[in-house]
C-alpha cells in the first residue's frame, strides 16, 4: 500500500540524509572492501587449489565478496563509491565490474540510468511482464551479457581447466559468481521489483517497488542493504551503508515471508502481470 507520509516524518527524513552525506570514511571503507574482495579471487583460488576442503569456508565467502563487487560498481554508478572523485570512483567501478564476470561497466551504467528513470515499464531493461523467475532471469541475462564477455569466460574456463585447476575454478569462481547473481537478481531486482506485488499494492506508484526485509544481519550479509530498494529510489545518492542505517525510515518494508507469500497466492493466475508504461509515455507494451 502507499504510505501517507507525515510532514514531522519528512523532516526527521531531511535531517537523516543530511546527516549521512558520504563522510571521508566512506571512501576509506569502499576502497578497503573493493581490496579485499579483489584479493580475495586469486588468494581462494590458490587456496582451494592446494586445500580443496577449505571449500566449505572459502566459497560461501566468494560469494558475498562477488556480491559486494557487483554493490560497489553499484556505488560507483551513484557516484558514491569515491565521494566527490567521479573519474576515480569510475575507473574502480569499472573493474568491480570485470572483476564480477568480466561485466561491461558501461553498459551496466547506461541500462542502470534507465531503470532508474522508468522503473518497471516497458523502458525499463531490468523489467519482465511475466512476473516468473526464469523467464525474467534469462531476459535480464541477455539485456547485460555481451558476446565477448561470454567467449571470454569460455576461453579463461577453458585453459584453467586444461591446467588441471578445474576444482578451484568452478568453487572459488564459478560457483561464487553465479551463486551471488542469483542473490542480486532475488533481492535486488526480481522482487523488490515484482509487478505482482504492485498490483496488491504493496509497492510504491512512482519507484514501483518495496523494500524486502529479511533482517538488519541478513540484508547486510546477503547483498549490503541493496534489499532496502525503495530508498534506494527514493534517494539514489545514498550510500549502501546509509541504506542500513536509514531501514527505519523506509514506509514500504516487508518481510522476506510475506513477499514470498503474495507471490504464491498468485501464481496460480494465468494471466501474466502487465508492465505500466513509464511517467510521461502513452502507452507502450513489453
Amino acid at each position: 500500500m502507499q504510505a501517507l507520509r507525515d510532514p514531522d516524518d519528512e523532516r526527521r527524513r531531511a535531517q537523516d540524509l543530511r546527516a549521512l552525506r558520504p563522510p571521508a570514511f566512506t571512501a576509506a571503507l569502499n576502497l578497503s572492501l573493493l581490496t579485499i574482495f579483489l584479493a580475495s579471487i586469486p588468494l581462494s583460488f590458490l587456496a582451494l587449489d592446494r586445500h580443496p576442503r577449505l571449500a566449505a569456508v572459502l566459497t560461501p565467502w566468494m560469494v558475498f565478496a562477488f556480491t559486494g563487487l557487483f554493490i560497489l560498481a553499484h556505488e560507483a554508478i551513484h557516484g558514491t563509491l569515491v565521494p566527490g572523485r567521479p573519474r576515480l570512483g569510475h575507473a574502480l567501478g569499472r573493474l568491480a565490474a570485470f572483476a564480477y564476470a568480466f561485466m561491461d561497466y558501461g553498459r551496466l551504467r547506461a541500462r542502470h540510468a534507465q531503470h532508474h528513470a522508468a522503473p518497471q515499464s516497458p523502458d525499463d531493461p531490468d523489467a519482465h511482464a511475466s512476473g516468473r523467475f526464469l523467464p525474467h532471469l534469462f531476459a535480464f541475462a541477455l539485456r547485460y551479457l555481451r558476446w565477448w564477455q561470454v567467449a571470454l569466460l569460455v576461453l579463461v574456463g577453458n585453459r584453467v581447466g586444461q591446467a588441471g585447476h578445474t576444482f578451484a575454478m568452478l568453487f572459488a569462481y564459478v560457483l561464487p559468481v553465479v551463486c551471488s547473481t542469483l542473490v542480486v537478481f532475488s533481492l535486488g531486482i526480481f522482487l523488490v521489483h515484482h509487478p505482482r506485488l504492485a498490483q496488491r499494492g504493496l509497492a510504491d506508484a512512482r519507484h514501483r517497488t518495496v523494500a524486502i526485509d529479511p533482517g538488519l544481519l541478513p540484508s547486510l550479509l546477503s547483498i549490503l542493504f541493496f534489499n532496502y530498494h525503495w530508498l534506494h529510489h527514493e534517494h539514489p545518492h545514498l550510500t549502501w551503508l546509509s541504506l542500513g542505517r536509514l531501514r527505519v525510515r523506509e514506509p514500504l518494508r516487508i518481510s522476506l515471508t510475506q513477499a514470498l507469500r503474495e507471490l504464491r497466492a498468485t501464481a496460480r493466475d494465468p494471466a501474466p502481470a502487465s508492465l505500466p508504461p513509464a511517467p510521461g509515455s502513452s502507452g507502450g507494451s513489453a
